[in-house]
């Protein structure tokens, strides 16, 4: 910040244009990969809801049987993470799926 404050042109040329640029020659310019399982994009609103009540039942089942150390914390952090994940993938096979297909029309629910 301080040194685009002492630049004589405008905060959007001086640092929006280069961050959009960069943004663009990211996005647009990288080949295409293919993503082989889109699962975890499609719960991600799931994930969002639920990974708080993941997170505090974690917290009250492997804190009391992990040690007070930094490995403690890691294998805290990675079963945590995986539970969460876990968690929100469950809510969206059987809760988000279905609610959403109630809501569609019925002539696309033939289609799903």
């Amino acid at each position: 910040m301080i040194v685009l404050d002492s630049m004589p042109m405008p905060r959007v040329l001086a640092a929006g244009l280069p961050a959009m640029l960069m943004v663009a020659g990211a996005t647009l310019f990288w080949p295409p990969i293919r993503v082989p399982d889109l699962r975890l994009g499609d719960a991600s609103y799931a994930l969002y809801l639920s990974h708080r009540f993941a997170l505090r039942a974690a917290t009250l089942v492997l804190l009391p049987l992990l040690p007070a150390t930094g490995v403690g914390a890691e294998i805290y952090l990675v079963l945590a993470l995986l539970f969460s994940l876990v968690t929100g993938m469950v809510v969206h096979h059987w809760i988000e799926r279905p609610m959403m297909r109630g809501f569609r029309p019925r002539q696309h629910r033939r289609l799903a």
